[in-house]
Parts: structure tokens; C-alpha cells; sequence
């Protein structure tokens, strides 16, 4: 199992939610439904870094996976994506419900200030949201989220961007 964890946020890496994306573009090819993926990045993550060291760093990496895990469903499949980024895999989940999941994580965090070492934290999210479709592959279902992703960004942060349908 440590092959597919990440060893600092205990969630799935990579690897293993690559794995599962393909099984559930198999569902779909036997008439399952479609499925959304969410991709996360922790807003300004560089500061706290820069400003409290790199264990509080660590601290917002575990609690961004903390509030994650807490606002998905069973079935659903996080991942450390890399660096302060993770991916989300809803199984047969459209674009109206990816989007009501990445708005619990979004007021996860912002109805909450994080205590480290004596100091307030306050994160934020973006995320970009794509609902895979049988014409596409899975790697421009992920560019989708990522261009969505970056929308956000570009456009003030701690938001939620939704791609448009191919």
C-alpha cells in the first residue's frame, strides 16, 4: 500500500488514481455513468512556506487533505496530485455534483482560521472541475480540470471554475 500513498498526507499519489480513472473509463465503455474530477491547489502555498518554514507547510498539506477526506463521499478517490495539488475522482458523478463537493471543501476552509505554532492561518483553494467523456481520454479530462484550474488562479483565487463541455 505505501507504493500508492503518499507518505506525508496518507492519501492515494498519482499512480493509484491514474489506475482507478482507467477502471472507471471501463465502467463507462459497459453503460456506467460518467465521472467528474476535481483539481485542487492550495492558494499561496509558497507564503507559508517562505513565512513559517517548511513544517508549516506540511501542516497545510495534511489539513488540506483532512478537510478534503471529510467532505467527500466513500466511494470518491483523493490524490496528491504533486506538490500542493490534488486531484479528486468522483465515480459516476456529473459536473453539478463535482461542483457541490469542491463548494463543501471551499467553505471547509473558508469558515475556518488553522492554528499553528501560535500563528492564524487562513487557507483558500481553487479548483478546476471536468466530467470525463467517452470521446476524450482521461489525460484531457485532467488538461480540462488543469485549464480550469489555471482560470481560476488568473482570476483571483479561492474560487471554483468549471470547464466547458467539449
Amino acid at each position: 500500500m505505501a507504493a500508492r500513498t503518499d507518505s506525508l498526507t496518507k492519501l492515494f499519489n498519482r499512480r493509484h488514481i491514474i489506475e482507478k480513472m482507467e477502471a472507471e473509463k471501463k465502467k463507462i465503455q459497459n453503460g456506467g455513468k460518467a465521472f467528474s474530477l476535481i483539481l485542487s491547489d492550495i492558494d499561496d502555498f509558497k507564503k507559508f512556506n517562505d513565512n513559517y518554514g517548511h513544517d508549516c507547510g506540511d501542516f497545510v498539506l495534511v489539513l488540506a487533505a483532512d478537510v478534503m477526506r471529510s467532505n467527500v463521499r466513500k466511494q470518491d478517490v483523493i490524490s496528491r496530485w504533486g506538490g500542493e495539488e490534488f486531484l479528486l475522482l468522483l465515480p459516476e458523478t456529473e459536473m453539478s455534483a463535482a461542483k457541490s463537493v469542491a463548494e463543501r471543501i471551499l467553505k471547509g476552509f473558508s469558515d475556518n482560521f488553522y492554528e499553528y505554532n501560535h500563528y492564524r492561518l487562513k487557507i483558500s483553494m481553487t479548483f478546476g472541475i471536468s466530467t470525463y467523456s467517452p470521446s476524450d481520454s482521461i489525460d484531457s479530462c485532467i488538461k480540462m480540470a488543469d485549464e480550469s484550474l489555471y482560470e481560476g488562479k488568473k482570476s483571483g483565487k479561492n474560487c471554483i471554475v468549471l470547464s466547458a463541455p467539449v
